[in-house]
């Protein structure tokens, strides 16, 4: 395994992409197993014991699934959510985040209310950005180099500048960095 992918693999098919999320999904139930034969209740308190006890800490873990809006039209959708809901209600305290990526709005409820931090491009209009973020402003944002940012920690979403890249330069910088 690579240490930076730990699952080593890319799901492009809705089986693979399933699978995937199942493991993830086991990854997280036996790390909930590991830390109750600890005795602690988060990575964090189990990681500190490692490192005194001379074990090996558990790494943190992220899943990026992308284009949500397309694999929840194929088969297996349900079991689909249910995986993503699972991850994102029990991932963070053993050390395991996801990143959703979607370019429609997500229906299902239970994915909505466990989704602790969001970030919108530019939105289409007003409903859009209070759909994707829960506040309105990223039908507002100046050019595509702009972010609206909204988190469970903060009082208000959070305005941020990104690096844009045209396509020549990506392909140059992947180039590169082979």
């Amino acid at each position: 395994k690579s240490s930076y992918m730990y699952f080593n693999r890319i799901a492009k098919t809705n089986k693979e992409i399933l699978d995937t999320l199942i493991e993830v999904s086991k990854e997280i139930e036996e790390r909930y197993k590991l830390l109750a034969e600890v005795g602690v209740k988060s990575i964090e308190q189990y990681n500190t014991i490692a490192k005194n006890d001379n074990m090996k800490p558990l790494p943190y873990l992220l899943t990026v699934f992308n284009n949500y809006s397309k694999s929840i039209q194929l088969t297996n959708s349900d079991k689909i959510n249910a995986c993503l809901h699972q991850i994102l209600k029990f991932g963070r305290i053993v050390g395991l985040y996801l990143v959703i990526v979607a370019n429609t709005v997500i229906t299902s409820d239970e994915i909505n209310y466990n989704l602790p931090t969001r970030l919108s491009f530019m939105a289409e209009d007003v409903n859009r950005s209070l759909t994707t973020l829960g506040v309105a402003g990223a039908e507002s944002l100046p050019s595509s180099a702009d972010i609206l940012y909204s988190s469970v920690e903060l009082e208000k979403a959070m305005h941020l500048k990104v690096a844009t890249l045209s396509k020549p330069e990506l392909l140059l910088h992947i180039l590169y960095t082979m």
